[in-house]
């Protein structure tokens, strides 16, 4: 993936997860990662306590675009109402809010909310 920054600074992450690439551009393109997210009609904040996601109907409620992290298990991209993938572009196999579920009661551990999308109305 490839992003062009207003500053014209190119950030290229072959086959790095979303996650991986916003956390890069906080650290060392701060003043461009909101104009960056903004061309792709996203926004990020960084949250000071990051939200824990226990139960189905939590993996359910989270809009598509959040990418959630679990303990000892990976990173999954959330791209349908009932459908998580664990790399972009969509891999298989597709998981859904159940299976997520699953793997936090699997691990005894929460999934960590990395990313969610703005939405809006």
């Amino acid at each position: 993936m490839s992003i062009i920054t207003r500053n014209e600074v190119l950030v290229t992450c072959e086959n790095t997860p979303l996650m991986e690439l916003l956390e890069h551009l906080a650290k060392d393109h701060a003043p461009d990662l909101d104009y960056c997210l903004d061309e792709l009609g996203l926004t990020y904040t960084a949250a000071s306590k990051p939200q824990e996601v226990r139960t189905r109907q939590e993996f359910f409620n989270l809009p598509i675009g959040t990418v959630v992290k679990i303990p000892h298990v990976g990173t999954y991209y959330k791209i349908g109402i009932s459908s998580w993938v664990k790399q972009l572009p969509e891999s298989r196999p597709i998981h859904g809010n159940d299976a997520m579920w699953s793997f936090t009661i699997s691990v005894n551990a929460p999934a960590t909310v990395m990313f969610t999308p703005e939405v809006q109305a």
